[in-house]
């Protein structure tokens, strides 16, 4: 089976703020682009018990950036492979063994290419009926980094019933440092994660509820002391709860989702281990789904909730100590469907933070620090209106 996707967009978008080396002084920031995306994938049973996939994607993006006086292209391009070949033992256990090739190229006030090389074996082995064991192995390198790495990954899942399921998971991640820095210190190591994760999930009955505790590890972070180390490092502790409910109210479909998080970081230009200035403890998210008949139209709303964020302060002797207040956001959306012969038309309409809050994520400081500006949203309220008509099988069947 071949399957392909293509996918273009184009955009601009300008707004005014303040230039905090000149305060009061605004200064125009706008970014003009065009993105390209496309992927080709294929999958064939070549034997009985052995199955390939394959595929291909390539992207391109363009970014037209204005700030002030200033003016930059970025372009990045990139193109990637992959392979797999998965192979059945007995009813339920299977072998996984493949690779995958990216190359990535970056141009902007430099030009970087990068080549990265995966292969990857994974192994799915039912120890009973209802107790499975997964245990692999990942290869990469990456010539930004020139080194190797090797990742081992495993779980154990334990199903208690029709729907119910207990998993434990415990794996390693590596992953590049921004290349801005590899271009600029010349450090070459992998940051690295260790992941311990246990899930609980209850699926069946048109209702999902799943509950997820995990700590994470940070080691090799980038950090700046005199010069650029690999000597970060922090910690990530938390809880997400999931519920969705497809049953109790007719033609409705509902969830609610809650993130607890608990982190730290020594890395970049941090001195003291501290919370990052992009997380929040308390995270809320409330969706709602009503589908009206007689009008073939899904009218929905959501309720966003987080708890505030740090925030560097300079005129505070206690390094990001400073919280911002609670941010929240309730949104509505409509989707009209209509059939046109065998295919079909969607209209939709949304707009976003309909009550207005005020939502400030955190702050920006003039040089001595007697000045500051909030960090918020781009428009108070935004607004999308889309027409989407559907190009090739009969879909009729799915309004």
């Amino acid at each position: 089976m071949l399957k392909a996707y293509v996918q273009f967009d184009d955009g601009e978008v300008g707004f005014n703020r303040c230039d905090m080396l000149n305060y009061p002084e605004q200064v125009h920031f706008n970014i003009k682009g065009n993105n390209l995306y496309s992927n080709l994938s294929y999958k064939e049973q070549l034997a009985e018990k052995l199955i390939f996939s394959s595929g291909l994607s390539y992207s391109y993006n363009n970014d037209d950036i204005e700030n002030g006086d200033n003016n930059i292209i970025i372009i990045d391009k990139a193109g990637i492979a992959k392979a797999k070949l998965k192979y059945l033992l007995g009813d339920l256990s299977s072998v996984k063994l493949g690779g995958e090739m990216q190359y990535l190229n970056f141009e902007d006030s430099v030009t970087q290419t990068e080549n990265y090389y995966a292969t990857f074996a994974e192994g799915d082995f039912y120890l009973t009926k209802k107790l499975v064991i997964r245990l692999g192995l990942r290869g990469e390198y990456s010539k930004l980094v020139n080194k190797y790495n090797m990742a081992p990954r495993a779980s154990l899942a334990y199903k208690t019933g029709n729907y119910g399921q207990f998993s434990l998971a415990y794996g390693w991640f590596y992953q590049a440092p921004e290349r801005e820095y590899l271009y600029n210190t010349g450090l070459n190591n992998y940051e690295q994660a260790t992941h311990y994760i246990l899930n609980y999930q209850l699926i069946g009955d048109e209702r999902s509820f799943r509950i997820e505790s995990y700590y994470k590890i940070y080691d090799n972070l980038l950090l700046y002391g005199q010069e650029f180390s690999t000597d970060g490092f922090g910690d990530a502790k938390g809880l997400d709860v999931f519920w969705r409910d497809k049953k109790t109210i007719p033609n409705a479909d509902y969830w609610i989702s809650y993130s607890y998080l608990d982190t730290k970081r020594k890395y970049l230009y941090y001195p003291v281990e501290a919370m990052p200035d992009y997380a929040s403890t308390h995270h809320l998210s409330i969706v709602y789904k009503h589908f009206v008949k007689f009008l073939s139209s899904n009218i929905g709303a959501t309720y966003v909730f987080s708890s505030g964020r740090p925030y560097y302060n300079p005129n505070n002797v206690n390094f990001m100590s400073d919280i911002t207040g609670d941010n929240q956001n309730i949104s509505l959306n409509i989707s009209w469907l209509r059939a046109i012969g065998k295919k079909f038309i969607v209209v939709s309409a949304s707009v976003s933070n309909i009550l207005g809050f005020d939502n400030i994520y955190g702050y920006h400081y003039t040089p001595d620090g007697s000045q500051r500006v909030a960090v918020t949203d781009a428009s108070k309220r935004f607004y999308f209106l889309g027409v989407f008509i559907s190009i090739g099988r009969d879909n009729t069947e799915d309004i």
